[in-house]
């Protein structure tokens, strides 16, 4: 009684999305016209798209969007025919296909798309636009907080997590009149348990910015019965009894932090950097005797300024020119970044350049 030992965990394979073989049915034939990138992802149930769609049978035209208005419908929801909802499932914004479809899939939806359909058993072509997606999802699964999101943004960007500072642009508005109650652009936002950030339903916002990426954009519905919504704090903006309320938010961008003095071998957090315009996928000039030019916009301790006006500096990073504090700094940038560098021990600020007088 000889048993095959059970395999690896590192070695099992990874269950990927699911292909348009495993959303189609076998009997429909899918031939993709106009290819998009593939990390769009595709829709799903709940979703709400717009396509254009042209049919046609045997070579005939049978009917098309094409001269008008997309057609608007909720994936899933049983409002178009069953085809539709099948085939729109394997697709991805901007992505124009021709689908073959049985009459068997046919059925379903308002009769205006069906009135035009053969009678007699033929199949049917569809040539297919994806226009639009509009992603929708219940944010803490009890209905209280509602996502859409209109634009994924950058494709292969990452995504914040609990401890980040991001750069949001915010929007509160009453969803039946439209009347906007706060709005702030370029914010800066802390993705922490605890932050309220200064705007309403903040913890709603971190966790749908867990799925943002950047540029990113989209619509938060809150719900009267959401948690952190209270009488009180209604009352306060002249919110309406059980008012829903509409956030719109942009995520700009997500600073990114870096212990500059670690690879000096410094103390834990005597240089820290903070890209507020982070430039990325370009090499950093270490300390290995490269050139560079740095621009020092200011400086100040507390509130008091050190640098009466900027400094632009060309050096070679490592061979002294620069403070101790900065050489790390520099070291650690990209060609375009943008930091705040925090210093915590004033005696790496000197000798050498911008040469500030510190109190």
């Amino acid at each position: 009684n000889i048993q095959k030992p059970a395999e690896p965990a590192s070695l099992k394979p990874v269950a990927m999305g699911k292909s348009d073989e495993d959303l189609l049915p076998a009997d429909i034939k899918k031939e993709v016209k106009q290819k998009v990138n593939f990390v769009r992802r595709q829709p799903k149930k709940g979703d709400e798209v717009e396509i254009h769609y042209t049919a046609s049978a045997g070579g005939v035209l049978l009917d098309t969007s094409c001269r008008g208005e997309p057609i608007k419908f909720t994936m899933g929801s049983g409002n178009v025919m069953e085809a539709w909802d099948r085939i729109v499932s394997t697709m991805r914004k901007g992505e124009i296909s021709r689908f073959t479809v049985p009459e068997m899939y046919l059925t379903g939806g308002p009769s205006q798309f069906l009135a035009k359909l053969p009678d007699d058993g033929q199949e049917v072509d569809y040539d297919i636009e994806l226009v639009s997606v509009v992603g929708i999802r219940d944010v803490f699964g009890d209905n209280s907080v509602i996502e859409r999101i209109h634009d994924d943004g950058e494709e292969y960007g990452i995504s914040p997590k609990t401890g980040d500072e991001l750069q949001i642009n915010y929007e509160l508005s009453l969803k039946s009149t439209g009347q906007v109650l706060d709005t702030k652009q370029g914010m800066d936002f802390r993705m922490a348990k605890h932050a309220d950030n200064g705007v309403y339903c903040s913890k709603a916002i971190q966790k749908t910015m867990e799925t943002f990426k950047l540029k990113s954009c989209g619509t938060l519905i809150c719900r009267w019965h959401h948690a952190e919504r209270s009488q009180a704090a209604d009352e306060a903006l002249n919110i309406p009894p059980k008012e829903e309320l509409v956030i719109k938010i942009q995520l700009l961008e997500i600073y990114e932090f870096e212990d500059c003095g670690k690879k000096a071998f410094w103390e834990e957090g005597l240089v820290l950097k903070k890209a507020i315009k982070p430039q990325r996928c370009r090499l950093c000039p270490g300390f290995d005797g490269t050139w560079c030019k740095v621009k020092i916009f200011s400086a100040t301790a507390g509130q008091e300024e050190l640098l009466s006006e900027e400094q632009l500096i060309e050096t070679t990073v490592g061979e002294g020119e620069l403070c101790d504090a900065m050489e790390a700094a520099c070291g650690a940038m990209r060609k375009g970044e943008v930091a705040l560098v925090t210093v915590k021990d004033l005696t790496l600020l000197s000798p050498g350049l911008p040469e500030l007088k510190v109190p």
